[in-house]
């Protein structure tokens, strides 16, 4: 996974690391035992560094459902990759590159699409916005499953009716 270099002005990726770093109240440790922040209850542990500074395929270095070395932990699923078990079949949002931004400046400076992340609720007074489009890439993959990644793992997969 390298960095994806873009030549798109007005809407520059931003280094969230410090801003990340400081919601205490989702540290996680990561396997390489550094420590790191939860994305959603229950939820991937990522580095600070996630969908900071440069265009990657973030989710690729860090989503366990994109993991392709867990993909295929026998041989009777590397010969039965059509089955019914969409598990082992790798989310295509997992190959997009995205990277962070300022959505006041990229939507003032430049045509990128911007949205906000879910990860981060308004009571954190955390506004992210990713970008996909600055990164080349197209988010219609996240998007789709964006409710069921994030929604669904906000309170830890239970159901609330009111």
């Amino acid at each position: 996974m390298v960095a994806i270099a873009t030549g798109i002005e007005g809407c520059p990726c931003l280094n969230t690391t410090t801003t990340l770093s400081f919601l205490t109240d989702r540290y996680c440790t990561l396997s390489n035992g550094q420590k790191g922040i939860q994305l959603t209850l229950g939820g991937s542990c990522v580095p600070f560094t996630y969908g900071a500074s440069t265009c990657q395929q973030h989710d690729l270095l860090h989503d366990p459902s994109c993991k392709l070395d867990q993909l295929f932990t026998d041989q009777s699923a590397l010969s039965n990759t059509t089955s019914s078990n969409n598990n082992n079949i790798v989310p295509p949002y997992c190959f997009r590159a995205f990277c962070y931004v300022d959505a006041n400046t990229c939507k003032k400076y430049s045509e990128e699409r911007v949205y906000r992340s879910g990860y981060f609720g308004y009571d954190e007074n955390i506004d992210i916005y990713y970008s996909y489009s600055k990164c080349n890439s197209t988010a219609e993959d996240w998007l789709e499953v964006e409710d069921d990644i994030v929604g669904s793992r906000a309170l830890g997969g239970i159901d609330i009716e009111a």
